[in-house]
């Protein structure tokens, strides 16, 4: 089944926008979690030397969660680190005038559905040939 010419213009710039969007956001969520992590360590820690009634239930949950957030930001942090990994996978699979092309897509601010108005007919071919590689490759990905 292959897509309409549309939709694989979609799904392709909105996977390029995914990547941009996941090493934007990488460098933010590296810094929660030094945050969380640090916040953590700070954390005073139940102490059972203590005879009689303790407030440790609240150190309890102020230890619980920081150890949430720290998990759910590695969670995060792994699903856009393979995004990553997924893209320079593509990028080997593809030639370099093609990778050169793509990469100078990748850096404009902000990616169009329909981009072929603008550069020459070469460029636009070049990057016809990278969305139907792309498709073929996402495809064998989403298999796998």
């Amino acid at each position: 089944m292959s897509p309409s010419k549309t939709g694989l213009n979609a799904e392709f710039y909105k996977w390029i926008d995914d990547v941009r969007r996941a090493m934007r956001k990488e460098k933010e969520l590296q810094e929660k979690l030094r945050y969380y992590n640090m916040k953590l360590v700070g954390c005073k820690s139940v102490s059972f030397d203590q005879i009689g009634p303790t407030g440790t239930a609240s150190l309890e949950r102020d230890i619980y969660f920081w150890i949430h957030k720290i998990k759910e930001t590695e969670y995060i942090l792994k699903v856009i680190s393979q995004r990553i990994v997924q893209f320079s996978k593509f990028l080997s699979n593809i030639s370099d005038s093609e990778r050169e092309v793509v990469m100078r897509k990748f850096q404009e601010e902000r990616i169009g559905l329909y981009p072929i108005s603008q550069g020459s007919r070469k460029t636009n071919a070049i990057i016809e040939s990278v969305k139907r590689k792309w498709w073929e490759w996402h495809m064998t990905q989403n298999t796998e």
